[in-house]
């Protein structure tokens, strides 16, 4: 046997087409790799020899490219373009999970200052709603004025 020629395995082609459709589906470089019969660590590697970038800023393109289909569709359907075609639920589970779209706003941290204050407002308010005319001042550091005997 000849010692100058290195046993290596045949190189597995890649179909970037391919690559690039299931990057905009979402899909990890694992799930790529497996798709192929490669280990990840070889996807990583081919796409810096063979794109002229690493995975991660190559997959963020493509996943990007994806995520706004996704929007596309959801202005589309929303504007009454595409009738009947797609599935709402699944555009909404799509928006929650790769665009971090919410049903509810996120919730607001109310510095405590302020929370104080508008307790002050508040009770101030319940007093003159109950009918306590010596609460007369809004601001939470204002004293209460003196009521006059006559």
């Amino acid at each position: 046997m000849n010692d100058d020629k290195k046993m290596s395995r045949p190189v597995i082609p890649i179909d970037w087409k391919i690559v690039d459709q299931f990057l905009e589906y979402g899909c990890p470089g694992t799930e790529i790799a497996a798709l192929f019969g490669m280990h990840p660590e070889t996807l990583y590697r081919r796409t810096q020899q063979e794109q002229g970038i690493g995975f991660t800023e190559y997959s963020a393109k493509k996943k990007s490219k994806g995520d706004a289909y996704i929007r596309q569709a959801q202005y589309l359907k929303a504007i009454g373009k595409k009738e009947g075609q797609g599935d709402n639920v699944m555009l909404i589970w799509l928006g929650k999970q790769r665009l971090g779209q919410t049903d509810a706003p996120p919730e607001q941290i109310v510095h405590a200052e302020i929370d104080k204050r508008f307790s002050a407002v508040m009770n101030q308010l319940s007093q003159l709603q109950s009918g306590d005319k010596s609460v007369i001042s809004l601001s939470a550091e204002a004293p209460k004025p003196k009521q006059c005997n006559q």
